[in-house]
């Protein structure tokens, strides 16, 4: 074969097995013989698709690569042209101030105090059955939680009985909610004054942080029990961005950062925002010194696999989509609001490029990073400021309006960060409703000027019929469904 070294096919195949699909995209670019034989064996045009879909191969699953490479791409096309295959309405018949989660594929809900349901979402395709389980009677009151399904980690902020303080955080197993037999201790003390009782709880693989009221961050290795940082402030919200690193707002006057905390280095002492110490701050456009009272809030999606050893692949944790959103009052006294949708690509590759061993604090303003690594628009008519699931992995989902329609259907807005299909465009057999998004100029009376992005990326709109007669609060996104919910808190 022309082009192709004078090596027998298979070991040419075994060597190119060796490579990731970055290494496999360059191969194909060498010439028409290179690109035939990668897109004529099986394993490895399965590897590109996954990438170009945003998943892993899960390694446990009793299908062969053939029928692997099938369903990715079924599933793919799916989700491309937001095709439904089961549609179903669950009873939340949740009170009002308990709290609801969905992650991992499970949808959790507090049916009281001491009561957990958790439903897992099913999926045809990928051999995901519906299961329903229950924990009841709980030793703790349940003030609020977050889940892992994969590491089958539940982790509890209790609250006393009288509802006066947390009790402390409680680490769980999902399944049985019995202790964690990975943790060294199973209940964390975080060991400063309690200062309200809104809770923002996060797991990022070994490390869970939780956010109290926006004026207490901390972060524990909820394995070692080890608390790790401990940061104090005012509108406090927060991101994992990496196995090490925490992403946090700071404001000063006209400037608006997102700082980047290497929290493994950080201190267990409560430490101010502004006395931190950060590896690098990344500016967001200048803001307008007429505006007032600005306040970042984050939304993100890490990508946690479903638990299921059934599933042929899973969501790709390479990289994720961060959800800014930028309010304040400006000179006309309303409420500015804009959002930026950040993969962590974007931040991880600046951070990576900084030079190690140095005690430096670096800050990269926003043109050097933010017109070609992000998207800012304006909102949906169909925000919902209630905390929902609306992003998964690089998905994003959000309703264009709360109403529904004349004819009783519900429009929403899809959109996909995944840079590897954005700009692939197409793939053999798999089209792509919209490849690349236009350049976007947003004016805003937050900012001293226009902001103008141009990250490509995949959206599609859609129409679904309701299924109830609510009006529909928000919409949320995970591995193989898109969840609606309404205002009486049922979900379909």
């Amino acid at each position: 074969m022309p082009g192709v070294p004078t090596l027998p096919i298979e070991l040419i195949i075994q060597i190119l097995n060796i490579l990731d699909y970055k290494g496999l995209l360059k191969c194909r670019q060498i010439c028409k013989q290179w690109d035939l034989l990668i897109q004529g064996d099986t394993s490895l045009i399965y590897k590109v698709h996954l990438a170009v879909n945003g998943m892993e191969d899960s390694n446990s699953s009793s299908m062969n690569v053939v029928e692997r490479l099938r369903t990715l791409k079924e599933h793919g096309d799916d989700w491309g042209k937001l095709r439904f295959t089961q549609d179903e309405i669950v009873d939340m018949n949740t009170p009002a101030n308990c709290v609801w989660e969905l992650q991992g594929g499970v949808l959790t809900q507090a049916r009281d105090e001491r009561t957990l349901v958790f439903t897992q979402i099913p999926s045809q395709l990928r051999h995901i059955q519906k299961r329903t389980w229950t924990l009841d009677n709980l030793d703790v009151v349940v003030a609020d939680y977050c889940i892992d399904p994969s590491q089958d980690l539940l982790v509890i902020a209790g609250e006393r009985a009288d509802g006066s303080a947390p009790a402390n955080i409680h680490l769980r197993t999902l399944s049985s909610g019995d202790t964690h037999p990975r943790a060294s201790n199973v209940i964390l003390a975080y060991g400063h004054d309690y200062i309200g009782h809104s809770h923002n709880i996060r797991i990022s693989g070994d490390h869970v942080a939780i956010c109290w009221s926006g004026k207490l961050l901390s972060i524990w290795n909820w394995k070692s029990g080890v608390l790790q940082m401990a940061l104090k402030g005012h509108h406090l919200t927060f991101a994992f961005l990496s196995d090490d690193h925490v992403l946090i707002p700071r404001y000063h006057e006209t400037r608006v950062d997102l700082i980047a905390i290497n929290f493994r280095l950080a201190s267990s002492t409560l430490t101010a925002v502004d006395d931190i110490e950060y590896d690098c701050a990344f500016g967001l456009p200048p803001v307008n010194p007429h505006s007032q009272d600005i306040n970042v809030s984050m939304r993100y999606g890490p990508a946690v696999p479903n638990a299921s050893r059934l599933a042929p692949f899973h969501i790709s944790q390479e990289d994720f989509l961060l959800v800014v959103y930028l309010t304040g009052v400006t000179s006309r006294w309303r409420v500015g609001l804009d959002r930026f949708m950040i993969p962590a690509s974007t931040l991880l590759r600046h951070l990576e490029a900084l030079p190690s061993h140095t005690d430096d604090r670096f800050r990269i303003d926003w043109d050097e990073w933010g017109p070609t690594g992000c998207q800012v628009s304006p909102l949906c008519p169909g925000y919902s400021n209630i905390w929902i699931r609306n992003v998964y992995g690089t998905r994003f989902v959000e309703l264009e309006d709360k109403n529904t329609d004349e004819s009783g259907c519900i429009r929403l807005f899809f959109a996909d960060f995944n840079q590897v299909a954005a700009r692939k465009g197409t793939v053999e057999g798999q089209p792509l409703q919209t490849a690349v998004h236009i350049t976007e100029a947003v004016s805003s009376d937050l900012f001293q000027g226009p902001v103008t992005t141009s990250l490509p990326f995949r959206s599609r709109t859609c129409t679904l019929s309701s299924k109830t007669e609510e009006r529909y609060e928000g919409v949320m996104v995970s591995e193989d469904a898109i969840v609606e919910t309404s205002e009486l808190n049922s979900v379909s």
